[in-house]
């Protein structure tokens, strides 16, 4: 039987294979329409997920500026986090 947080691991494992995938073969105009579907709504772990996959290619041409923006939201949604605990 499965609960909530196997399931949610689950679903992190599979955006990282997903990002995996489309930068093995590539595909790095794939990657920025990834990275540039997350928006505040997701869960902070979603996109770290994904800037920890994508993490080499932070200097490169097309995925710099997504990456740039998913990192933008993680840092929003942190400081957001420690500013309701305080």
């Amino acid at each position: 039987m499965t609960n909530k947080k196997d399931d949610f691991i689950e679903h992190l494992k599979k955006i990282h294979y997903s990002f995996r995938e489309v930068l093995d073969k590539k595909e790095y105009d794939k990657a920025a329409e990834m990275l540039n579907s997350f928006t505040e709504d997701n869960d902070v772990n979603e996109i770290y997920t994904a800037l920890i996959i994508t993490q080499s290619f932070k200097d490169h041409e097309i995925l710099k500026e997504p990456i740039r923006r998913a990192s933008d939201i993680v840092e929003k949604k942190i400081k957001k986090e420690r500013d309701e605990r305080e």
